[in-house]
């Protein structure tokens, strides 16, 4: 039974590249064990999510110390959205607002240990699921490249999550503004642009992330297309996210704890599917390199460690 099933899967892995291809890319998954390392990137990331909030309410709160009426909306939004995760959260942005200096300051130090750390890990999985091993670099200029990339994707997540988040809202207003707001069909298709509009921005930092993190050549084509099968991905993991929390923080006193449980799997979730994605990026056809992964094993074995070392090893 087993062999004709195993007979049957190679058959239609034979008949279907799209097929194949998502079965090697999972084996190269496996064969690193990319569950562990999206455990040290999701570790990092939960630290880095707070000083990065931190961090940025204090600058908000430099920006808009003359708007208060946009606070207002701010934290009116959060707390219909999120429940009382959201009224915990409001009563951070209360006390980052008195005191922007001492929080920016502590927000700043955060971000060096914890975000540092994230983009370090970060890089590391991707280095490994591309190669099978991690790239040795000077350390002042890894740390210099790795402070560089944190401001890129901080900036860029922002970007994302304000789109995917905000986006709507905002657009649903300026149709209210407008006198629009009667048009059947207006506000789906208002949100199906914004969600492309979020799906674009993800793309753009998930091929800068392929082409700059594993540290060899990258096929600028192959990079794009992986950075849009997880662009595409993470919009859905996005969207899912935010409804689960919405709902997880509706649920009265365990709201606030289920919310944070559930936003350690989201991020865990975003961890293993973006090494997923690299593993598929890695496995379609790349500029050969000495210390690339080989792919002619069966998926989810790992090859032995004289298969990847180059001809002047």
């Amino acid at each position: 039974m087993q062999a004709a099933v195993r007979a049957r899967w190679r058959r239609e892995r034979a008949r279907r590249p799209w097929l194949d291809h998502l079965a090697r890319a999972y084996g190269r998954y496996k064969a690193v064990n990319g569950d562990h390392l999206a455990a040290a990137i999701t570790y990092f990331s939960f630290l880095a999510l707070f000083p990065m909030i931190l961090l940025g309410i204090s600058i908000a709160a430099f920006v808009l110390v003359r708007h208060p009426e946009l606070v207002r909306d701010l934290q009116d939004t959060i707390a219909k959205n999120l429940g009382p995760t959201g009224s915990a959260l409001n009563q951070v942005i209360d006390a980052s607002l008195q005191r922007r200096n001492t929080i920016g300051v502590a927000g700043l130090l955060g971000l060096a240990y914890a975000g540092l750390g994230w983009i370090a890990n970060l890089r590391t999985g991707i280095q490994i699921v591309w190669a099978c091993e991690k790239t040795e670099e000077n350390p002042i200029k890894a740390k210099l490249e790795d402070l560089l990339a944190l401001v890129g994707l901080g900036l860029g997540i922002l970007v994302s999550l304000t789109l995917t988040a905000g986006g709507t809202a905002v657009a649903g207003k300026l149709i209210e503004a407008a006198g629009l707001a009667g048009i059947p069909g207006l506000g789906t298709a208002v949100a199906a642009v914004t969600i492309l509009l979020a799906v674009a921005t993800d793309t753009v930092v998930f091929t800068w992330l392929f082409v700059r993190l594993p540290r060899r050549p990258v096929r600028l084509r192959s990079a794009l297309r992986g950075a849009l099968f997880a662009a595409v991905g993470y919009e859905a993991l996005k969207l899912g996210g935010t409804f689960f929390i919405a709902r997880v923080g509706s649920t009265g006193a365990y709201g606030t704890f289920a919310g944070i449980v559930g936003l350690m799997i989201w991020i865990n979730l975003v961890s293993r599917f973006l090494l997923f994605s690299v593993a598929w990026t890695a496995t379609a056809a790349q500029p050969p390199a000495a210390d690339a992964c080989p792919d002619g094993a069966e998926p989810g074995v790992p090859a032995p460690a004289a298969a990847r070392l180059g001809p002047s090893e």
